[in-house]
């Protein structure tokens, strides 16, 4: 059982963005890479990993670190204090709600390191009920050592079939803390009891066969096995303000397909995709930073309508395309995604 993980992210960054942006933009961070909480050598080389990286999205540069340990009655507090000395956000991840550690874990992590700790992530998220009782454990051990009411936010695993059938009413649980959602595909893959075992990854047997040409060939088409669970988590984000974040890809030696896997996360609706291993954070970069070619076009976009709308235009051509209101929020968008890079 995973007992604890830690998104680190770079103090700096968090704190200028909380300058200008409220609890209801739902920041958050979309790169994860993992270590052992009960080895302290791994915490400090993870964290020694990732300051060295560089790491950027299109609001902060960040990265994930986790830890995970498989001794449910260890006291994970003691081993993290450490890694929380260090000058960044954290975000730690209990026991499953369906154990009888988890409320340990969150008062026993929580009320010891809570004035350093930013998020809380709460693992096989099934009804807004999980949320509630994460949240007011929360509330009680904020009141109870006279901290900000509502400073720790939640981020949530969607990784079961009760989790996704759910998932649009878990999405209104706790709007004062709930800040973003994660497609965790491997659990969601056992639950649903899909036909697979590569995580995050294309399947050959989720494919359509063409008609025979007329030369008799046919050919495969690979499709998407996760297109829908999260088409349907990202659609329930944006309907309520949190920000949808793709799981992991299990190979890491594969750079190509966590590429692809991200590029179709990223054109869904995601903000960002985990990364279970360093060499997969500059991929991500890749994919969820916007090209200038993407931001030269936008600005574009925002310069024409600008102008259209001065000589009372409702749309307007752009390179013999039509642009209107839609797609002034589009381009928006994503200028507003390259600011808050620049700014940082």
């Amino acid at each position: 059982a995973v007992i604890c993980s830690i998104l680190v992210t770079r103090f700096w960054a968090i704190r200028m963005l909380a300058a200008s942006m409220s609890r209801s933009s739902k920041l958050t961070a979309p790169f994860p890479s993992f270590a052992p909480c009960s080895i302290a050598s791994r915490i400090r080389r993870a964290l020694s990993t990732s300051a060295s990286l560089g790491v950027k999205t299109w609001f902060a540069r960040a990265t994930w670190l986790g830890w995970m340990a498989h001794l449910p009655s260890q006291p994970s507090a003691a081993a993290l204090r450490p890694a929380l000395t260090y000058p960044c956000a954290s975000l730690k991840s209990p026991n499953g709600l369906d154990t009888h550690w988890c409320y340990r874990d969150v008062v026993d992590v929580v009320e010891q390191t809570g004035q350093v700790l930013d998020t809380v992530l709460i693992p096989k998220v099934g009804s807004p009920s999980d949320v509630e009782f994460v949240a007011t454990l929360l509330d009680q051990i904020e009141q109870r050592n006279g901290w900000h009411a509502g400073r720790i936010g939640i981020h949530i695993l969607i990784e079961t079939a009760k989790g996704m059938a759910n998932v649009e009413a878990i999405s209104r649980a706790r709007p004062d803390r709930l800040e973003a959602m994660v497609f965790g595909v491997a659990d969601y893959a056992a639950s649903v009891q899909a036909r697979t075992t590569n995580i995050g990854g294309a399947n050959p047997d989720y494919s359509v066969l063409t008609d025979a040409n007329a030369s008799g060939t046919r050919e495969i088409h690979w499709g998407d096995q996760w297109h829908f669970g999260i088409s349907r988590m990202v659609a329930a984000c944006r309907a309520e303000g949190l920000r949808p974040i793709d799981g992991p890809f299990g190979d890491f030696n594969d750079s190509e397909g966590y590429l692809s896997a991200g590029r179709r996360a990223a054109a869904l609706g995601c903000e960002g995709k985990w990364a279970i291993h360093p060499s997969q954070v500059a991929l991500a970069n890749q994919v969820f930073t916007p090209s200038e070619a993407e931001v030269a076009r936008a600005r574009r976009i925002l310069e024409a309508m600008e102008q259209g709308a001065k000589e009372g235009k409702g749309a307007v051509s752009l390179d013999g395309r039509l642009i209107d209101a839609a797609s002034i929020r589009m381009a928006q968008n994503l200028v507003t995604k390259i600011e808050q890079i620049t700014a940082r």
